[in-house]
């Protein structure tokens, strides 16, 4: 049976666009066979010619090790790796509380709301930081013990530290990426990296379209065409370069 090996397949963004083509041949079936059931069961002999059952998309499928994919595991490594970076800068320059950040004093419970913006969401951050701290040890969350901004890097390097595991645990990987990439999407516009986009020029393989893409330091290419998202090594990318420049050889 097609797909039966989804159950094994990357939960992470790599397969995202897999995903949705494969439910949406579900529907697509689903709706043939109503189709189907109606042309049998009529008698006219004008009924129309018998319905075509949906293509199944095509698919290459990138498992889990055992949830995530190397590569979709790097991609929460790196953007957690980043929000402590990123932190600084926002602090810096968000919204011109200067200090504010670096001076929230150490708290114990739940205060009042700042005067600033960035300190009420780098106080999130931390908060969120120490929950997944506790989680992991299965404890209940400790009070802040320091300034904020240095809660934030102590709290994050120590996620990033054990990101490993927490990837390898059904009851904890999914939600803990999924966050990860929240925060970073939140405050991305203070990452100080300083990533070029280049496009590169083959099809990509999973939905024909001319967008995939590289990042300056990153060990894949991705399509960035709504939808799919597929990802690519970059040695895999560069057999697919060789063998076109081989096909476009013989053919001329």
């Amino acid at each position: 049976m097609p797909f039966d090996d989804m159950e094994h397949w990357c939960i992470g963004p790599c397969m995202a666009g897999s995903r949705r083509r494969v439910a949406a041949h579900a529907r697509a079936m689903a709706a043939y066979q109503e189709a189907l059931n109606d042309w049998e069961d009529n008698n006219d002999p004008d009924r129309g010619p018998e319905p075509r059952a949906p293509e199944p998309p095509k698919v290459i499928p990138v498992y889990g090790n055992p949830i995530f994919c190397q590569i979709c595991s790097w991609e929460v490594k790196s953007r957690l790796s980043r929000l402590d970076g990123i932190a600084a800068v926002y602090a810096r320059e968000a919204d011109g509380h200067r200090g504010a950040a670096g001076e929230a004093k150490v708290s114990s419970s739940r205060s009042a709301r700042s005067p600033s913006p960035t300190v009420d969401d780098l106080d999130q951050l931390d908060e969120w930081l120490r929950a997944w701290h506790a989680e992991y040890l299965g404890i209940t969350p400790l009070a802040r013990s320091r300034q904020l901004m240095d809660s934030i890097t102590v709290g994050a390097a120590w996620l990033v530290a054990r990101v490993e595991g927490i990837l390898r645990r059904p009851d904890l990987a999914d939600r803990f990426a999924g966050q990860v990439h929240e925060w970073y999407g939140r405050l991305r516009l203070y990452d100080p990296s300083d990533v070029t986009v280049q496009r590169k020029s083959l099809r990509c393989p999973a939905c024909q379209t001319f967008r995939l893409e590289y990042r300056d330091g990153d060990d894949s290419v991705r399509c960035a065409t709504p939808g799919c998202g597929r990802v690519i090594r970059l040695d895999e990318y560069d057999a697919m370069v060789d063998q076109a420049v081989r096909q476009e050889a013989k053919a001329s």
